[in-house]
């Protein structure tokens, strides 16, 4: 672009942009957090054999991950810690009900423990992204 020309790119597609940064970013911090909760998980379901508790304790430490990261690197949101940590939290015990809820629903089915924790957390990916972009990070 020229200096001094006009910018093309409305406001519209420059939150666009921002959201998709935003998502990526997301993505990213989650892997981390995800690593970070399917090996707590996968520790404690081979020590004691309960799905439940193994997923209840990984998401525990995953959560800790994510918000860390989020709010630092990605939403970059320093101010209201304790707010912003409550909401969070609300998310991500939703996002834990929700992921219980589907590990139950396809170990039920015959489904691998692992193998559910993974498809809950993928299905409860997006869920969480837009109410943490919207509501907790806002």
């Amino acid at each position: 672009m020229r200096p001094g020309a006009r910018s093309d790119r409305s406001p519209v597609i420059a939150s666009a942009n921002d959201l998709l940064r935003k998502f990526l970013l997301y993505a990213a911090i989650g892997a981390a957090a995800f690593a970070a909760d399917y090996s707590v998980f996968l520790v404690l379901f081979l020590a004691n054999d309960n799905p439940y508790i193994a997923n209840v304790a990984g998401i525990c430490v995953g959560m800790t991950v994510s918000f860390s990261f989020n709010r630092t690197f990605n939403f970059r949101k320093p101010d209201a810690p304790a707010r912003r940590a409550a909401r969070f939290v609300t998310v991500a015990t939703l996002g834990m009900a929700v992921s219980t809820l589907i590990l139950m629903l396809l170990i039920s089915f015959g489904v691998d423990a692992r193998i559910s924790k993974v498809i809950a957390m993928l299905l409860v990916f997006s869920m969480q992204f837009l109410m943490n972009a919207l509501w907790t990070f806002r």
